[in-house]
């Protein structure tokens, strides 16, 4: 295929997406009616459009098989917090699809760096959706997760939420800082992945020490065909030299992808974390590192082929006649949204009793 053909396909794409983005935006709107009454069923229904988009971005995509080795979860009535290694800035989207292989897209939630809420529709549309927005800033991020992961306690939502410990994706800058802070602090030098970094996964588990349901912590390990460990600089963006292969978003509009992605997924209990949140993630990312190498010379987690099996989230066009037809129905309810608001309000005013808070928040 020629470059301009890729251009025009990856536009027509983006422009197929964020039409039906502006569709799930009218459908997200009107569920709002529901929310001042009860936030758990918002979550519910905010959740059932995000499976619906999802499997209209899986239309556009180029289709991929998931190699996935261990056991994932599939109780969607508990919630689990994800924890992946971070490649490329399409990581988010082939663990989304491996959690939807696994009945979950409903539960999903992404944690992601606050500049993408200022996005012009597509960042209103993942508000709406419950995503977690973090700045990097431990004082100001420490708040925004107690209070996201408060709701979610208080609603007994089943969220799946999606995190990246390393908290960017990888470049050689990066991974030089990163080899100078694990010296200094005497923890593990990494080449294949980054430290891990564990205050927001501890505030995340501390919100359910008092809670009868604790979350699942869900390791998953993830490496595209082809992957031969380079690691770019800032200035390659995405973009690899070596590992041409690897997917990116921009691939992804322009119709192009893996065949297969690997996972290797392994799942813990709170009780298995313990105290020390921090070393508990070196041992997981060192795991990691030696599953990347052995990746490397196998092309495949040749350790765990015993427990392998090949997925396909299935994906139908008539989604997109699901979420059109949704869309249309839920204009009829925008008229109902500002009387809701009022009277959720007064209701929640009159009947509103004493929230309780973990002890074990109470410590931050």
């Amino acid at each position: 295929m020629t470059l301009a053909y890729d251009v025009a396909r990856g536009a027509c794409a983006a422009i197929w997406l964020v039409l039906h983005m502006f569709v799930l935006f009218v459908y997200q709107t009107a569920t709002c009616t529901l929310r001042p009454f009860s936030r758990a069923h918002f979550r519910r229904a905010i959740g059932r459009c995000f499976a619906m988009y999802m499997e209209i971005i899986a239309c556009c995509f180029h289709p991929c098989d998931l190699v996935v080795s261990g056991n994932v979860p599939t109780d969607t009535s508990k919630p689990m917090i994800i924890l992946a290694n971070h490649q490329v800035d399409a990581d988010w989207w082939y663990i989304c699809e491996l959690l939807r292989a696994h009945g979950g897209a409903g539960n999903v939630k992404i944690a992601m760096k606050h500049t993408l809420r200022s996005l012009p529709v597509l960042g209103t549309g993942m508000s709406m959706l419950d995503f977690l927005f973090l700045r990097r800033d431990i004082k100001v991020d420490r708040v925004t997760i107690q209070a996201y992961m408060q709701s979610f306690v208080q609603d007994n939502f089943p969220f799946w939420l999606v995190l990246f410990p390393e908290g960017t994706t990888i470049f050689t800058e990066s991974v030089l800082k990163s080899h100078e802070f694990a010296t200094a602090q005497h923890r593990p030098v990494l080449h294949r992945v980054m430290l891990p970094r564990s205050t927001g996964l501890k505030l995340m588990l501390d919100a359910f020490k008092d809670s009868p349901v604790q979350p699942t912590i869900l390791d998953v390990t993830m490496a595209f065909p082809s992957y031969s460990g380079e690691v770019p600089t800032y200035e390659m963006g995405y973009d690899r030299h070596v590992d041409v292969d690897l997917p990116s978003m921009k691939k992804l509009l322009m119709g192009h992808g893996p065949s297969k992605v690997h996972f290797h997924c392994r799942h813990f209990s709170m009780a298995d974390v313990g105290d020390d949140v921090q070393a508990f993630l070196d041992a997981l990312w060192v795991d990691k590192e030696a599953l990347l190498n052995e990746f490397i010379q196998h092309q495949g987690f040749e350790s765990k082929q015993h427990s392998t099996r090949v997925l396909r989230p299935t994906a139908s066009w008539q989604a997109v006649g699901r979420l059109w037809l949704a869309g249309g129905v839920s204009i009829c309810f925008w008229p109902m949204l500002l009387p809701c608001y009022v009277l959720g309000t007064v209701v929640r005013s009159a009947f509103s009793g004493t929230k309780v808070v973990p002890q074990s928040m109470a410590a931050y």
